[in-house]
């Protein structure tokens, strides 16, 4: 008669299988976590491969689930070693139904929970990946390596909605192809302000195309990258294309080396005006850089006094008021707006001057440069140019300029708004 496996040697068996099944999990998990992240092309296939874990965890739960069992019936059996005859085989069955309707669900169950949180734990949330942000890496980054087109687009943009600097290195790998994707991975990482792909980004802006060259440099205008700005500063006076993005970046930065250039721009007529009224707003970032700089510094030292310091001169400010004489209003508006914090004080005249010379109600319209989607630069601001010249005024400081003010003030034929701005200012000087 074949004898039956005891209950130890099952029990030893058990263990083996778990043991060899945890580990197995655990180094399963490390390696699909990297082919994910890492190699994989298709979504598809690591779901495939994610129920492989799920087949070897079934596998584990259930050696588990029956060593609880030999273990559970140990304990039993000690407590009903004193029953016999009619009341022992009672007892069995009804040990027997308990174990089939209760038991099965914690010797199985119990397992199954614990072995998925320490799955978890030890593979830094990857099991429960929608819980971590992991699934969404994961999805992105092999949808970016796909052969398709359009999956590797989609895959681009959802990257901009994702936190997880992992994603960079994905970024900077499209980058780096300078291939039809390349400009709209360099939108990404700016978007993100993403450091892994500085490098790929300078390359991108070396030898890239058009496109290529202005997605990049804003990106690492976004990011102040100071390392691109000499060729940044070789390109202004080349007048290599596109012209309009690298105006942009320097005064984004901002970059003062490129003041001088962008001062020739400014003043140059031959211009097209969006490319002057850029060079303007450059200007104009770049003195409100050197004004905090200075102010910083000087607020440091000892015996600084906010009421005697002197503001560093200011520069760059020629072509500005010479432009307020130009006949176009787009030029006529940046120029305002940009010696609010370009002009120096004796430039108040000129900003008197030009109010004199406005229409009551002649309006700036806005003038903004989109160097790719959802990132826009407000070049000139729309609102009426009479308050517009209010506020430049209030940016340069001049404080001879009370009267001026109080007649604006008083002159009802002005728009209320701009009678409000210029009682405001008069009020405000004279209470320094």
């Amino acid at each position: 008669m074949e004898k039956k496996p005891s209950g130890s040697l099952v029990t030893i068996a058990a263990f083996v299988v778990s043991a060899a099944g945890t580990a197995g999990m655990y180094f399963y998990l490390k390696w699909l976590a990297w082919y994910i992240g890492e190699v994989s092309t298709s979504i598809e296939r690591n779901a495939v491969y994610f129920l492989g874990f799920i087949g070897l965890l079934f596998v584990t739960m259930c050696a588990e689930g029956l060593i609880i069992r030999e273990v559970h019936r140990l304990f039993m059996a000690r407590e009903e070693g004193h029953v016999s005859g009619r009341d022992e085989i009672a007892m069995e069955i009804k040990r027997r139904v308990r174990e089939t309707k209760t038991l099965w669900t914690v010797y199985l169950g119990a397992p199954a929970i614990v072995n998925l949180l320490l799955m978890n734990y030890l593979s830094g949330g990857f099991v429960f990946s929608g819980m971590t942000g992991y699934g969404q890496y994961a999805t992105v980054a092999t949808m970016m390596r796909s052969s398709d087109v359009a999956v590797r687009r989609k895959a681009i943009e959802d990257a901009v909605a994702s936190q997880n600097p992992a994603l960079g290195k994905n970024l900077a790998a499209v980058i780096a192809e300078k291939g039809e994707l390349s400009a709209l991975a360099a939108w990404a990482a700016g978007m993100r302000r993403d450091n892994a792909a500085r490098p790929a980004l300078r390359r991108l802006y070396i030898e890239g195309d058009k496109d290529q060259r202005g997605n990049a440099i804003i990106a690492l205008s976004e990011m102040k990258d100071f390392k691109i700005m000499d060729k940044v500063l070789a390109d202004l006076k080349a007048g290599r294309e596109p012209r309009m993005p690298v105006i942009v970046a320097a005064g984004v930065v901002p970059y003062m080396a490129a003041e001088e250039i962008l001062v020739q721009i400014a003043g140059d007529a031959a211009q097209p005006v969006p490319v002057r009224a850029a060079s303007f707003w450059a200007i104009s970032r770049i003195e409100q850089e050197r004004f905090r700089l200075a102010w910083q510094q000087d607020s440091m030292t000892y015996g600084y006094n906010a009421k005697t310091w002197k503001s560093p001169l200011r520069q760059g400010w020629q072509p500005l008021v010479a432009a307020l004489k130009d006949p176009s209003l787009v030029l006529r508006c940046g120029a305002v707006q940009a010696l609010r914090y370009a002009g120096p004080v004796e430039t108040s005249k000129d900003l008197i001057a030009a109010f004199e010379a406005s229409g009551r109600l002649e309006k700036c319209e806005r003038l903004s440069i989109q160097p790719y989607k959802f990132k826009a630069y407000e070049i000139v601001k729309p609102g009426l140019f009479r308050s517009e010249v209010i506020r430049g005024l209030a940016g340069i400081g001049d404080r001879n300029v009370v009267g001026f003010l109080e007649e604006v003030g008083n002159d009802k034929k002005n728009a209320d708004e701009v009678i409000l701005l210029a009682k405001d200012l008069a009020r405000q000087i004279r209470n320094l």
